[in-house]
């Protein structure tokens, strides 16, 4: 894995790419978009202990959150429903979850 997340836009024909998204030091192992009421935000899961969160605005990403308390991969995330607003389920390779 080469520890980026890449955007892409595929209403297009052939698909864009749109950004590349860093900050991982381990490879990827999931990606969650939040309910667009939200605006673009996306969530990152990683062997390297952390999940970061990231949000474009106006056609520039960054990251807006790191989560680092997990002891060991983090393999899973998930983002509640939209009526219980911007949270987000975190499931570790430590028995956690944050």
């Amino acid at each position: 894995s080469d520890r980026v997340v890449k955007v892409h836009d595929l209403t297009t024909t052939p698909p864009t790419h749109v950004a590349d998204l860093y900050g991982h030091a381990g490879p990827v192992w999931d990606v969650a978009w939040a309910h667009p009421k939200f605006g673009n935000i996306l969530a990152s899961a990683s062997y390297d202990h952390k999940v970061i969160v990231h949000r474009e605005t106006e056609g520039h990403w960054t990251t807006v959150h790191s989560h680092n308390t997990h002891e060991s991969s983090v393999n899973s995330i998930s983002w509640a429903p939209v009526e219980y607003g911007l949270r987000l389920a975190c499931a570790s390779s430590d028995g956690r979850v944050s």
